[in-house]
């Protein structure tokens, strides 16, 4: 099963709110240059600078897929021909290995209780692709999304810490964290791309169910922006 977050209307391409991004903790914002392609293999490479959490982000790559990280952003491209593929990165300090490892020491993500969620800041969406997020207190003690988040669309995509909700072990405090790592899997047949400007958490409270009323509204809000860009793109066309 794979989960959309269209269902959820409220919990993506609104915008992140200036205050929000004050209490966040930046992950990646791609400042550091990284380039790795690979043609029906595997291969990985780690590189470390700043605007990195950890200071050193691994990357793997597996099937036919190429990883460009140039002038401050990330694009990950699954060609038209190409299968099943997967590009993988790890926040996990420096090891020098995309392997996990625990080098966070303890990293605070919910930022004394001010962040809940991850935010992507995605300049485009070309295709689709199915994303997973472990967060690690060790190779042994983890938790992630059990079904994989469907990313379909450009914008702010925010995934509440709540979508992790896959234990394994005795899971992980998020006040403690150890390394982070996001894969990108591509599955549907055509070219699949994304550019992405930087990852890192933020504050976007979800309504309680009861509030049906505000559940609305935001489905309706990014309902309406996203007709409202495809109509705004169809007319420069």
């Amino acid at each position: 099963m794979v989960r959309s977050l269209a269902t959820f209307g409220l919990l993506f391409v609104l915008g992140l709110t200036n205050e929000s991004l004050a209490q966040s903790i930046l992950i990646d914002d791609f400042s550091t240059d990284q380039s790795l392609i690979v043609n029906g293999g595997v291969d990985s490479l780690s590189v470390t600078g700043g605007g990195i959490l950890g200071s050193e982000r691994d990357v793997e790559v597996v099937g036919v897929v190429a990883w460009e990280t140039d002038d401050g952003e990330t694009s990950i491209t699954r060609s038209a021909t190409g299968f099943t593929s997967i590009a993988s990165v790890v926040f996990d300090g420096l090891d020098d290995d995309s392997s996990v490892s625990d080098g966070l020491n303890g990293v605070d993500l919910t930022g004394g209780g001010s962040t809940d969620s991850l935010a992507f800041k995605m300049i485009s969406v070309e295709g689709q692709g199915h994303v997973t997020i472990t967060v690690f207190d060790d190779g042994t003690n983890f938790i992630k999304n059990q079904d994989p988040i469907l990313f379909d669309s450009a914008g702010d995509i925010i995934v509440p810490f709540s979508f992790l909700d896959s234990t394994t072990g005795n899971g992980v405090d998020l006040g403690n964290v150890n390394a982070i790592k996001v894969d990108f899997l591509f599955v549907e047949p055509g070219a699949h791309n994304f550019v992405i400007d930087e990852i890192r958490t933020a504050n976007f409270s979800v309504p309680e169910p009861a509030s049906s009323g505000a559940l609305i509204g935001f489905s309706f809000l990014a309902v309406y922006r996203r007709t409202r860009r495809k109509r705004t793109t169809a007319s420069h066309d």
